[in-house]
């Protein structure tokens, strides 16, 4: 059985490159400070999403709304060291 949870902007603005920038200096950083300059975060809410998640999906309308679903399989026999996933949609 899986659980969802959904959150959403309406703005669309989310680019796949920015997910990815995030993830890698996320990835590199090893739990150190990666707090960047300018606006927004340095990316940890979603890494940290990622990681939590069995799959996480993005859905961007550019310029219209940006959403985010992140899944939970609650199968009590499902493996705990499952790949983690994520799909990126743009239209």
């Amino acid at each position: 059985m899986l659980a969802a949870i959904s959150v959403s902007d309406p703005f669309g603005a989310f680019r796949m490159q920015t997910l990815l920038d995030y993830l890698e200096r996320n990835a590199k950083s090893k739990g150190e400070s990666i707090q960047t300059n300018g606006k927004g975060g340095a990316g940890r809410g979603l890494h940290h999403i990622i990681n939590s998640s069995d799959l996480v999906v993005f859905n961007v309308r550019e310029n219209a709304k940006t959403e985010v679903i992140a899944f939970f399989n609650l199968d009590p026999g499902a493996k705990d060291e499952s790949p983690r996933q994520f799909h990126f949609f743009s239209e």
